[in-house]
């Protein structure tokens, strides 16, 4: 297992990047009326495929918070090391990011994407559209590469598994780690949610 190919940071990054692109369309003149929908559709979808991944990170996280399990318990310790241990398995993400099909619509996505980067060329900053393109290579970069950063942004909760079951005390690190994760996730999807809602509003 890698280290994760892509930050909480690179996210909010990725999503600062897709909202400036939807602002600079807003500003676009003269642009036809089919052209303009594609592009807007590109920039719905991306913000989609965004809300997405956090999503499936969220939901997992999610499942563990809501076991209440007792860090004093041996069995729930056990419990907890077994949710833990499969939170850095790429193959089982990349079963479920198959089930939804996020590599293909990124793939279609991306093409319409540079499409805009030439049209808005000198409205947003190189260095974002440099730092987008760079997220999008990294889940592009092969057949897992999506459910591998999806695995590797929870590497280091996987990691505290045998701690969790080796102790109380690190069991209830672990379901801290947990919860604050899960914590982070919703709030960055959250401002997803909102950053999406305005953008495609506004075109």
């Amino acid at each position: 297992m890698t280290a994760p190919a892509i930050s909480f940071r690179a996210l909010n990054d990725a999503v600062d990047v897709v909202t400036k692109v939807g602002d600079g369309l807003v500003t676009l003149e003269g642009l036809p009326g089919r052209e303009r929908q594609r592009y807007r559709d590109a920039v719905d979808a991306t913000f989609q495929i965004l809300e997405e991944s956090v999503g499936l990170l969220s939901n997992r996280l999610g499942d563990i918070r809501n076991q209440a399990l007792d860090p004093a318990k041996p069995d729930d310790r056990s419990k907890l090391s077994n949710e833990l241990r499969p939170l850095a398995d790429y193959e089982a993400w990349h079963r479920l990011e198959g089930e939804v099909r996020l590599c293909s619509s990124l793939r279609v996505t991306r093409r319409e994407m540079d499409g805009l980067r030439d049209r808005l060329s000198g409205r947003i900053a190189l260095k974002d559209w440099d730092g987008f393109d760079q997220m999008v290579s990294a889940l592009l970069a092969g057949e897992s590469a999506l459910a591998n950063t999806l695995a590797g942004a929870l590497y280091n909760l996987s990691a505290t598994a045998p701690a969790a079951e080796a102790s109380e005390r690190g069991a209830m690190a672990a379901l801290r780690a947990v919860d604050r994760t899960w914590r982070n996730l919703r709030d960055l999807r959250r401002r997803i949610m909102s950053k999406h809602i305005d953008v495609y509003e506004a075109i």
